[in-house]
This record gives C-alpha cells, structure tokens and sequence, in this order.
C-alpha cells in the first residue's frame, strides 16, 4: 500500500536559492537498460544524457502553506533524459530519477514517504567565495562521492566542456533542459508517475566546471570494463528561482504482452499438477485422517482419546482442502502464471537473460515470449542424489522441457563471468537446502550478472501465511530474512520486495 503515497499526493511550492545542472553524456546503449517500462531514452547523436542537479533549495513546503512552515536542504539529483508517449498521444521530454541525496534526514524521511526520488543522507560541504563554486558531497559508501570547482563568472566566449556532442551553447540548452516533467514506474499498478515543475525566471548561463571526482559512474551499470566513461556536455547554473511541482499523475500502461503470445495453462493445471505429482502423500494424508475420524465415531471410552483423534482428522481434512484451495488461487488464478508481473519488474530490455530452474520449468516459454528478442540460456540444476523427492521426478516424466537446459550444478552454471543481464530463480532456489549451498548458489548468480545487472528471485516463505496454507508443509520453504541475507553475502543489493498473492514473495535484486 505504500506506492499510493508515493505519488507525489499533493503540489509542493519551494525557491531554489540556486541550481547547478550537469549533464553528461553516454553511449545510448549504456542508458537504456536503466528505463523501466514505458519510457524510452531521448538521444542526441547516439548519446543519452544524465544530468546531476545540484540545488539548494528553501522554503519547500505543501502548496498553500507558508513560507515560514518550509524546510531549507540540499539537493543531489541524477536523472536520465526520457521520453514518455501519454495515453493521449502526447510526447514528453522529462527525467527518470536514478538517484537523490541530501542533507537532511527529514527530507530522507518525507520525500521517501511521498515520492519516487530515492532519498538518502550525505554529508555535503558548499563554499561559495564570489564567482568560485567549491562543493563536496560524501555519501554512504561512496557511491555518490562528488566533488568540483564550478566558475559562475559571465563570459560570452566560454567554450563548451571538451568532448561535448554539442554543436553550440544554445543547442546544449535547448536540448539539455531544463526539462518539465519527472518520470518514474510503479510495479504494483503497472503506471507511470509524472510530476510537473513549474518555474520562474529562468534565465540559466553556462559556466565552467572541473569535475574532481564523480563516484557514482564508477558502480553499477557504468563499471562494465572498458565502458566509455561519461563525458561533460554542458553546465549551467541559475539562481533564485520560484518553483511548484504539481500534484503527480499516475497513468497505467497498456500490458505489454498480447495474451495469445504467452504459454497456454488449463484453468485447474496448477493445483491439479500438484495433486497429480504429489498423490501418494495425499492419499495417505486422506486413509489416516479418514480412519482416525472412524475410529473416533466408533469409541464411547475415553472422551478424550475420542476428542483428540476427532481433531487430528479434522485438522488434517482442514490443511489437505486448504493447501488445495490456497494452492488453486496461487496457481490458476493470480497473476503468478499470467507473467505481467515479471515484465513490469525487469529493468529496461535485457539482451541476455539466464533463466534457472530445478528440475521442472514452467517459466521458459512465457520468458522467451515477453522478451522475444533477447538471448535465453535455460539452466537445470537439478540432482536426483541430492533432491530425492519422487513429486519432481513425476512432474519431469510429465511435462519433458520445451527449451533443451544446460544441465549445471548450483555453484556453478558453466558461463563466463559478467555475461548476463537478468538472472532468473523462480520457485526453484529453495531446492538448495543448506544455508552454504544457497550462499554459493546467489554467489554464482552475481558472478555471471554485468554489473548493474539484476536478479529476480520468486518464493515461497516460511512464514505465517503459509504455515496457516500448509502447515508443516511450510518448513520446506524459507524466511524471506534467509533470501535477504544470502543475496547480501553475494553483493547483491535489494532493489524491491512485492508479493504476489500473501504466499509468494517477488525479491529484485540488482548487482
């Protein structure tokens, strides 16, 4: 329920004190991997472009309020150049936020609360000595260390930063913003949030900049070896200006696959798989339950002994219809098999996808379907010695694979390092049952992830929810604090955690 606060509810008024914009610009194919659905990249000669805003901000407050009730902070922003296409036909240039710091844990804790931005703490030094612009900013980990000397002097012939794509100033300014909306993408309701600024007297120069250190295009996505490193293609700098954003705008996108392209499952095929590879333990759950409550029926003396077989039936008759009934809205009626859900939490367009099961795949056609064209390497890492359970084995005789697996062990997929952009494990890392064997497993995982790549892991969790669902079933599953921890011990980082259903947890993980 938190994304219905994030959309920026209500217009917010603010003056910025003063505003330095950097942009700079990247091979094109660097950038679009980072767009969530629905927005596309806004290139100029092949280059995307990412500005850092940098703002000293006062007075930010709801609309309405006064001035007096305004909080002052400063403001780091990264942001992508975008383009998003409106229900309505229209095409917006605005920015897709990436990154945002500041100097205020208030504004970490509201604008987090409100917003999409991405707030986190840093400590930032400014020095202003007449036209000379010293900053720092420090921030946990180093991710986003920045640190420049900016001369906001006026000078008609300032040349352009070397290297800038741009021909001139005035196109660098037309092109390079400011731009008026911000963009971001809510998973849970498959939208895009837009949100408008609106400004006064804007009136920004260009001024010269030495860039001493720039940390955040050294992680992530912008760490692949020998990536072209970010070049500076303009710096402007404005001061005092009145600002309103508006109250944001949620749009739904339309779903991004036709329903005949995706694999076709009968309308009881989950919970009927599930009876049909697992029959023995349901017909011996069902003889003892039956007998019990027989017996039960049948004896006068003790009451008790009558009392507690009446109950052990009928609590074992309560998990069998239960798990079968829970089993049936997992399986057959949420959206877990109807796969929009993965295309709304993959990141961009993934060139090469990993996708790793155990034993039984029932995800590699609806794969290959929403991302017809990337390359897919399915992998199996299933091992009879290890993972005894007949429910598999039936379940392989059943339904042989459509895309041929790589057979592989766990801790080692056989592939070369960094190759991969998205990693798939659905409903299939619990199969690893001992805690070192998940930790070489994600440890795996990120080895083949490019940096800045992503993982999405689905499962199961040992949790309340499934234990009231299935009972001491549930054990064969895992807390959801376990899967939190092996991705950290892999260095992988938690990007978002949604749910479908109460029973099964979608974990985004990114290298």
């Amino acid at each position: 329920m938190r994304h219905l606060l994030q959309c920026h509810p209500f217009a917010v008024r603010a003056h910025f004190e003063w505003t330095l914009v950097l942009t700079f610009a990247l091979p094109a194919a660097t950038l679009r991997p980072l767009l969530p659905p629905g927005l596309t990249l806004d290139e100029y000669d092949g280059r995307g472009f990412v500005a850092v805003a940098l703002v000293q901000t006062r007075r930010l407050r709801p609309a309405g309020w006064p001035a007096s009730l305004g909080h002052d902070f400063f403001l780091s922003g990264y942001r992508i150049f975008t383009r998003y296409r409106t229900a309505a036909g229209r095409t917006l240039r605005g920015l897709r936020i990436l990154r945002s710091d500041t100097d205020r844990r208030r504004m970490v804790l509201a604008g987090n609360l409100l917003t999409h931005y991405g707030y986190r703490f840093a400590r930032i030094v400014q020095r202003r000595t007449g036209d000379l612009l010293r900053l720092e900013i420090r921030a946990p980990g180093g991710e986003a260390d920045l640190k420049l000397t900016a001369d906001l002097s006026e000078d008609p012939a300032r040349s352009l930063p070397p290297g800038s794509p741009f021909p001139d100033w005035h196109t660098a300014r037309r092109y390079a913003g400011p731009l008026p909306y911000t963009f971001d993408y809510e998973p849970e309701t498959h939208s895009i949030i837009r949100i408008e600024g609106i400004r006064q007297e804007w009136h920004p120069r260009p001024v010269s900049v030495r860039v001493e250190q720039a940390t955040f295009f050294k992680h992530g996505t912008f760490a692949v070896h020998d990536a072209p490193q970010p070049v500076l293609a303009s710096a402007f700098f404005v001061e005092n200006i009145p600002y309103l954003w508006r109250r944001g705008i949620r749009e739904r996108l339309p779903e991004p696959v036709p329903v005949d392209r995706m694999p076709v499952r009968g309308r009881w095929q989950g919970v009927s798989n599930i009876v049909r590879f697992n029959w023995p333990f349901y017909a011996v759950a069902a003889g003892v339950a039956a007998t019990a409550l027989a017996a039960a029926g049948r004896l006068r003396r003790p009451w008790w002994l009558r009392a507690a077989l009446s109950l052990g039936s009928g609590g074992a008759l309560f998990y069998l219809g239960g798990s079968l009934a829970v089993s049936w809205w997992i399986y057959d009626r949420s959206p877990l098999y109807k796969w929009t859900w993965l295309r709304r939490t993959v990141a961009g367009s993934p060139r090469r996808i990993v996708n790793v099961h155990s034993g039984f795949d029932e995800s590699s056609e609806a794969v290959r379907a929403l991302f017809p064209e990337a390359e897919l390497t399915v992998l199996d890492f299933y091992d009879p010695a290890q993972q005894t359970e007949r429910s598999i084995a039936r379940a392989r005789a059943a339904y042989p694979p459509s895309i041929p697996p790589r057979e592989v062990r766990s801790h080692d997929f056989g592939l070369p390092g960094a190759s991969a952009d998205l990693v798939l494990l659905i409903l299939a890392a619990h199969e690893v049952r001992t805690a070192a064997g998940r930790d070489r497993l994600f440890a795996e995982a990120a080895r083949i992830l490019r940096p800045g790549g992503q993982a999405i892991l689905v499962e199961h969790g040992r949790d309340a929810a499934n234990f009231l669902a299935f009972g001491p079933g549930f054990l064969h599953f895992f807390a959801p604090a376990e899967w939190r921890r092996a991705a950290r011990a892999a260095g992988l980082k938690l990007a978002g955690e949604t749910r479908i259903t109460p029973f099964v947890r979608v974990f985004n993980l990114r290298r």
